[in-house]
Order: C-alpha cells, then structure tokens, then sequence
C-alpha cells in the first residue's frame, strides 16, 4: 500500500500545469487558499507527516479535482451502493475525474461533450 506522500508525489506527477510542468508548493498553497502552507506539503511529500488532516487531504482532493478515494481506496466499495448519477453530464464529469487526465484536457473534454450534447451554443 503506498504512503500518503507517495500518493501526493504522485498527483503532483500525473496532474501537471497546461505547460506540462509540476505545480510548486506555492502554487498549491494559493489554491487552497492558504490551507496547507508550502513547508507541511514538502514534509507531506517526504513521509514526515504518515497521518495529514481531514482538511489537508480534502485541498489536495480539490486541487487536483481526484475523489477522496484517492488517498482511500478501501472505501472505494462503499460507493457500490450509492446511485447512479442522474444526467448523462453528469456521469461523463464524474468519469473525467476518475480518469486522472490533466484538468486541462478534462475542461476540453467536457466542452466538447457539451458540444455534442447542444448544450453550448
């Protein structure tokens, strides 16, 4: 099972800047909006900190736009259970999110659904 940094290191490997270059500490720390300073990301990379926050993981969830299952797979059953999203939209979004693709491509992805869908006009 990896470690926590090692699943950070590797978000910050596979969800790069639209120039392809790897997001810096401080350019995760000001989109969080200050909520994990750039020092704690660096020893969060590290294995210095084995057990972040609650908050932590959920920046870094919606900074790199990955579910929380991310850093918890074994809870990745319990959404079995959960319905089914109710919009064909609805259900390609949350497939473009689990597809770890740059948010980028993503955005260009969604636009052109939206495009097929006659949705963006």
């Amino acid at each position: 099972m990896d470690t926590v940094g090692q699943l950070i290191n590797d978000l910050f490997q596979t969800h790069r800047k639209p120039d392809g270059k790897e997001y810096t500490h401080k350019e995760i720390f000001l989109a969080t909006g200050g909520a994990i300073d750039p020092s704690y990301l660096s020893r969060l990379r590290h294995d210095k900190i084995p057990n972040p926050g609650r908050e932590t993981l959920l920046a870094l969830c919606r900074v790199f736009k990955v579910p929380p299952s991310y850093f918890f797979p074994e809870l990745e059953h319990l959404a079995e259970g959960a319905p089914e999203p109710t919009t064909p939209q609805l259900q390609f979004r949350l497939a473009l999110r689990a597809s770890r693709l740059q948010p980028d491509v993503q955005e260009k992805l969604e636009q052109l659904f939206r495009a097929l869908q006659g949705e963006d006009k």
